[in-house]
């Protein structure tokens, strides 16, 4: 008899092969345009944010802290030279001068490819900052 622990560890383990095995050219969760205009918001609303755009800024807020979180020390060291508000603006200003072509990629590409050139890890270190 098979026991049913065997068959729960089987039925669980399917859907993360077939996740991992996903095709390359799948719609990004998050497109480079998206994010910089969730970031930003309209201009009209570069006084005071409604709520909507409040919200949309805070979810593009979380998708850089994601990244951050996941890369920082491994793939690009924070030296602490700029408060984290003021990194992400920076990074959301450099993605915006890039072409619409590129920005129609997925964005999490793009914000770690600004991060590892303007933050670079010291050779030989794995710290996280300084």
């Amino acid at each position: 008899a098979v026991k049913p622990s065997i068959v729960l560890t089987v039925c669980l383990a399917l859907p993360l092969s077939s996740a991992i095995a996903q095709p390359a050219d799948l719609a990004p969760r998050m497109s480079g345009q998206a994010l910089v205009d969730q970031f930003l918001g309209p201009p009209e609303e570069a006084k005071e944010m409604s709520t909507r755009t409040f919200a949309y800024h805070q979810h593009a807020k979380g998708y850089l802290d994601g990244i951050n979180d996941a890369t920082e020390g491994r793939l690009w060291c924070y030296t602490g030279r700029w408060k984290p508000h003021e990194r992400d603006l920076a990074l959301i200003l450099e993605l915006a001068k890039l072409p619409p072509a590129v920005l129609s990629g997925n964005a999490a590409p793009l914000v770690l490819d600004f991060l590892q050139k303007k933050y670079p890890c010291p050779a030989g270190s794995a710290k996280r900052g300084e």
